[in-house]
């Protein structure tokens, strides 16, 4: 709280190990020690942020200073030459304490920006949702949210949900659920309402064998972003079999093994990345090994793996002699 990204930039100065007595005594043991590197990489955007009122421009100034163009460190037996260092033996550790400072307060303006712009973007998001609700509202529209929020509110009311529950059980024989791994917790809720009394014995419709029939694969779940969550699939699958169970029911947990739409080739690369335990775990609570296989058997497969996508790291020469390929 309080703090400004200008605020944020002024705490480093003046930088750990480089006042201005000490930065004066390091140009010149550089100029006495011909320290070519440091004179035309280091000394002139040193002398440009002492010049700079501006603490964010400084900032900016001293990284160029003390850092390589990926933002690294120098290594300062490549930048200092041992001429330099006999001059200033505490160099390279005041040097490696002052490039850390501008890391560390470089990393602490770059949060608090980012803070600043979510906390800008919530204030959007937050008018808009509101702007949502109320257009809705004054047309009498629902959304697919809506329906799931309100047939949960409704069906857990102690006033109305026992009621209406009563009046849907004499018409609900079976529920199937498809794509189940894209369920959401709020969704499965509702299912679960819509079940209780399935296997309790005292439903409506206890001369016909009432159903719930959900099929799904965790590892296709995509749709997180709308509240899916495929650990409700597995968890849900434990307490219909508990309750199924206890009717003295039976429960079925098959396994579609088969696939109609993929070759062998695919399915075969499918079961090698999930046969390590490992990451078999990240997607599903089932702890035996996957196998799948396809009905087309003759099927043409192929897989690419590509591979990660990701900045390509460059290495910068730190010798500003050597001539630089910008093809």
């Amino acid at each position: 709280p309080g703090q400004t990204a200008e605020g944020i930039a002024a705490s480093l100065w003046p930088l750990p190990g480089f006042d201005p007595r000490q930065f004066a005594e390091f140009a010149h043991a550089a100029e006495a020690a011909d320290a070519r590197q440091v004179l035309n990489n280091v000394i002139p955007y040193a002398r440009g942020a002492f010049a700079e009122a501006d603490p964010i421009r400084r900032l900016r100034l001293l990284a160029k200073a003390f850092l390589k163009a990926d933002g690294d460190p120098y290594e300062p037996p490549k930048i200092f030459k041992k001429a330099l260092v006999d001059r200033l033996p505490d160099l390279p550790d005041r040097y490696l304490a002052g490039a850390k400072a501008i890391l560390d307060v470089s990393d602490r303006l770059a949060l608090f920006r980012m803070l600043e712009g979510t906390a800008a973007a919530l204030t959007v998001a937050g008018w808009l949702i509101a702007r949502y609700e109320q257009l809705k509202r004054g047309r009498g529209f629902l959304d697919f949210n809506d329906l799931i929020t309100r047939t949960m509110s409704l069906l857990s009311r102690p006033d109305a949900g026992p009621w209406v529950q009563f009046k849907l059980d004499q018409g609900i024989d079976h529920i199937l659920l498809d794509e189940a791994q894209d369920t959401s917790p709020d969704q499965w809720e509702v299912v679960k309402k819509l079940t209780e009394e399935f296997f309790a014995g005292l439903g409506q419709r206890e001369a016909v064998r009432r159903t719930v029939f959900a099929v799904g694969d965790e590892k296709q779940s995509i749709y997180s972003f709308q509240g899916a969550a495929p650990d409700s699939f597995a968890e849900s699958r434990l307490l219909f079999a508990g309750r199924v169970r206890d009717a003295e029911a039976a429960f079925a947990n098959l396994k579609l093994t088969w696939s109609f739409r993929s070759s062998d080739d695919v399915l075969a690369a499918v079961d090698r990345v999930f046969a390590e335990p490992g990451v078999r775990r990240g997607i599903s609570h089932d702890p035996d090994p996957l196998s799948h296989k396809a009905i087309r058997i003759d099927a043409p497969g192929y897989v690419e793996v590509w591979p990660s996508v990701g900045a390509e790291m460059v290495e910068e020469p730190d010798d500003w002699t050597l001539p630089v390929n910008h093809a």
